[in-house]
């Protein structure tokens, strides 16, 4: 299969069957995504017949845009929430019979999916990432076996599946130690790493067909698991979103960052850990934990942005959201704002836009209201006040 990229999808709707926007669940959305991989959303994506009219990379159909250009990479939430909820009414009238509905699970599978595909700003620089291999790990790692001297270090077809930021970060932090030992010996400088570096390299890994599998395996960790390991490994020298005397705080530091961000922030970080702790062995990490910690680090940040409740509450009434859902129309079917039962969350929204979405729709021609555009902070200030609301 053709190495595919893809768009965070981060859809948001209003208006949804009472039933639905009332609907808990024991496991937040966060955690709920680490319940589904990039394959199980990739099965859903190919099943609602997404690849019809989305392509990316020229892969797939022609009718939607494609999906993996570098204009949308590292867009946030928000934004690529405006945007679906803008495109919405296109693109039902392009689809051939009645619109694909979601189930929550399958919106959070293919969260996972899309998350897999575009979890870097830009796409891989591949001549960069060989030279940058050739300049700073050659001398110790081969590609593949080497048939003269063995090299110092294991071979890149011997770390095992690549294709996964997260897993490559742990791989790379378990390393970092020994490595440091061995390069301090041999009076050798430590290789600094920018996150396109790191981008950069996976590109030119996945050349390996050894070391890349024809799906993702991409997964998201559990957050809160993430959070402990922090607190247990990482708090004697960092805190996040606390002031503590001597410890240094990583909320700002790492806000906004990617997942390859991160990897190559920790990559640097491993020299400087080190003369602080003089003889003290570096905490390394599971698949599991380094899966979990990264969810918490990055992941979780991303679900946690809000915006201006007050300015929210204008949008609400500006964008008439209020005439359904206030009652100023009768007969809309569309349940009242004291109703709604929060978070309002990616997960959550895509499966209210997906399966309720034209119906919505169609009640809105009906009243002659105009479909509502939004753009990226107002629909973040938007969600920000439904959650107000609805955490009352």
């Amino acid at each position: 299969m053709k190495a595919m990229r893809f768009l965070i999808v981060v859809t948001i709707g209003v208006l949804a069957l009472p039933s639905l926007l009332n609907a808990q669940t024991t496991a937040s959305s966060l955690q709920m995504l680490g319940s589904f991989d990039a394959v199980n959303g990739e099965t859903v994506f190919r099943e609602k017949g997404c690849f019809g009219c989305h392509s990316y990379d020229g892969w797939g159909g022609m009718f939607g845009p494609d999906l993996g250009t570098n204009r949308i990479r590292g867009t946030s939430p928000s934004a690529l929430a405006a945007a679906m909820w803008n495109q919405a009414p296109y693109m039902w009238r392009n689809i051939s019979g009645p619109a694909p509905t979601l189930t929550v699970q399958e919106a959070a599978a293919l969260y996972s999916f899309f998350y897999s595909r575009l979890y870097f700003n830009d796409y891989p620089d591949t001549p960069h990432g060989e030279d940058y291999f050739k300049t700073n790990c050659s001398s110790c790692h081969d590609l593949r076996p080497g048939t003269e001297k063995t090299k110092a270090g294991p071979p890149v077809s011997k770390w095992g599946i690549v294709k996964d930021p997260m897993v490559l970060t742990g791989r790379m932090w378990n390393h970092a130690t020994a490595m440091l030992d061995r390069m301090n010996r041999e009076s050798k400088s430590w290789p600094r790493m920018t996150g396109q570096d790191v981008t950069d390299l996976l590109g030119y890994f996945w050349r390996l067909p050894e070391v890349v599998p024809e799906t993702s395996p991409f997964r998201f960790g559990n957050d809160k698991a993430g959070e402990d390991l922090f607190n247990t490994r990482c708090n004697e020298c960092h805190t996040m979103g606390k002031t503590a005397k001597g410890r240094i705080d990583l909320s700002a530091k790492l806000r906004g960052r990617t997942l390859p961000e991160l990897a190559a922030t920790m990559w640097s970080h491993a020299p400087q850990m080190k003369r602080s702790k003089p003889g003290a062995q570096i905490p390394t990490f599971t698949e599991t934990e380094i899966r979990d910690l990264m969810t918490y680090l990055v992941i979780r940040p991303v679900f946690s942005q809000t915006g201006n409740s007050g300015k929210g509450s204008q949008i609400f009434q500006n964008k008439k959201c209020g005439e359904c859902h206030e009652g100023r129309l009768p007969d809309t079917g569309a349940p009242a704002l004291s109703s709604f039962k929060g978070p309002f969350d990616a997960v959550r929204m895509t499966t209210v836009l997906w399966s309720h979405g034209p119906a919505m729709l169609a009640k809105m021609k009906d009243a002659k209201i105009a479909w509502p555009r939004f753009n990226e902070v107002e629909m973040l200030d938007l969600l920000t006040y439904l959650n107000r609301k609805t955490a009352k």
